[in-house]
């Protein structure tokens, strides 16, 4: 029979014999029995006679005369008494020692599996502890690895924002790159108009100008160098137009040259030059030289030059400050005692040339609708705040009511600032700039422009009670003047 089976009747029999499994009788029995030994014994001694003896003796004699006077019956009944307590104790025996086999295979089957609970649980825990050092070489190496992937972050951020950094200055190049391409495009097409509008003078025979028959200007009314009137309110006169026709209207030979005004008097200082070389040949108007200008068109040789003006209100507060502040030091004088400031400007003007010169580009306001800048004047008497000011020639100026009353004041000395008076030809036609100063040369030798224009709007009807010789040569001269400079009255 197998271990297994035999374990398993011994499991079945202590199961039997446990004592749930025990019959009430037999329960009441076991309980019972020693109180029945003790109970016959008590009995036996009481039912002995009693005679004086000690108790030796007298279980000596009790034992002799019982053995003595026992009949076979009796000691059968005395064996099967004997044989009875001999079971009952070899069976309590018995069941005290099936009793402690299944307690001790209990315990056994407890160690046994207890022990085999050890020994997977040590391997549990072998096993843990080999997971726990996987996981701290797995955790060794993500940590590894996070490092070199921070650090490759990192070099990736930097490379990034430098990336990103060169991404906004080639973005910003590019932008600048574009405006520069936009307006090198602009330019070339403004050239290449140019260049197809451009009207080469070719000679003929002997010369251009000994075929001379007709010339044509464009003009601006213009006090006093070119007016308009007339029966119509369109002829034109005045000095510009005037000594303009006596230069021009004959050749070498004495022959006329028709000499005749431009129709079109919607033009202002921006416009005339536009037209130069398309609807005429020269700008009767007096111009002023300028560095600007001299881009778009060629000028002649200074009938004169005028003074310009710098004209403020009156109100101005500081006007003292002034006598502190020259041309050298002009615009940063400015933006220490007057930074508020405003300069008023005509387009095309001398008073817008002056103004982006001399004064900074957010304090300039031009005006397009306006020719003659004493319009302006209105604006700068006003005397509140924003302050305004103006560059203009002071010949026009000076005459004006809000100037001679005083609202208005001129804070230039005389002659600080002096621009040359020409007359002004396409850029490339140098045979009619040629021509003109050569006549000029030959004309002022007898007589200057200036004295031309003293003697004309002295002896003109309409101009002979508004200036006086005085008033003329103040604002106009034939030269740079080399005496020192005279302040304002």
């Amino acid at each position: 029979m197998s271990q297994t089976a035999i374990n398993a009747g011994d499991k079945q029999e202590s199961e039997s014999e446990s004592p749930e499994r025990k019959s009430p009788w037999y329960r009441k029995t076991e309980v019972a029995a020693p109180f029945v030994l003790a109970a016959l014994l008590a009995l036996a001694f009481w039912l002995w006679p009693h005679t004086g003896e000690n108790l030796g003796d007298r279980i000596a004699k009790s034992v002799s005369w019982w053995v003595t006077t026992r009949t076979p019956v009796d000691w059968l009944l005395a064996l099967s008494v004997v044989i009875l307590i001999g079971l009952f104790i070899v069976l309590r025996r018995q069941r005290a020692y099936r009793t402690a086999l299944v307690s001790s295979q209990k315990l056994t089957d407890q160690v046994v599996e207890l022990q085999a609970q050890l020994s997977s649980t040590m391997m549990a825990r072998d096993n843990a502890v080999a997971e726990v050092d996987r996981l701290k070489t797995q955790l060794a190496d993500l940590q590894a690895a996070l490092t070199t992937t921070t650090m490759a972050k990192n070099e990736s951020d930097s490379e990034f924002d430098r990336l990103h950094s060169q991404h906004t200055d080639l973005q910003t190049l590019l932008a600048t790159m574009t405006v520069a391409k936009d307006q090198a495009v602009a330019e070339v097409e403004r050239l290449k108009n140019q260049l197809k509008e451009f009207i080469p003078y070719k000679k003929n025979g002997i010369g251009r100008w000994e075929n001379l028959v007709e010339v044509k200007y464009g003009h601006i009314p213009y006090t006093p160098f070119l007016m308009r009137g007339g029966y119509n309110g369109r002829q034109v006169y005045g000095l510009g137009a005037e000594f303009l026709t006596e230069l021009l209207d004959h050749r070498y030979e004495g022959v006329a040259v028709k000499v005749e005004a431009d129709d079109d008097e919607t033009r202002n200082w921006k416009t005339i030059v536009e037209g130069l070389g398309k609807q005429y040949e020269v700008i009767a108007t007096p111009m002023f030289a300028t560095f600007e200008r001299s881009k778009e068109v060629r000028f002649t040789a200074p009938l004169f030059y005028s003074n310009i003006g710098l004209y403020v209100s009156a109100k101005l507060p500081k006007l003292p400050l002034w006598n502190k502040i020259g041309m050298d030091n002009f615009r940063p004088g400015i933006r220490e005692h007057f930074p508020a400031l405003k300069f008023l400007s005509v387009k095309g003007e001398i008073s817008q040339h002056l103004a982006v010169n001399y004064a900074s580009d957010e304090s300039i306001e031009d005006s397009e609708d306006v020719v003659n800048p004493n319009k302006l004047f209105k604006k700068i008497a006003e005397g509140g705040a924003p302050h305004y000011a103006i560059f203009s020639e002071s010949f026009t100026a000076e005459l004006d009511p809000l100037f001679t009353s005083g609202q208005v004041i001129n804070v230039l000395p005389y002659y600080r600032i002096l621009y040359p008076v020409c007359y002004a030809v396409r850029l490339g036609d140098y045979q009619l700039a040629n021509l003109l100063n050569i006549r000029l040369l030959q004309l002022t030798r007898v007589q200057s422009a200036l004295d031309r224009l003293v003697d004309k709007l002295l002896k003109e009807p309409s101009t002979r009670n508004l200036y006086t010789e005085e008033y003329i040569r103040k604002h106009f001269v034939n030269q740079w003047p080399t005496e020192p400079l005279r302040k304002t009255g």
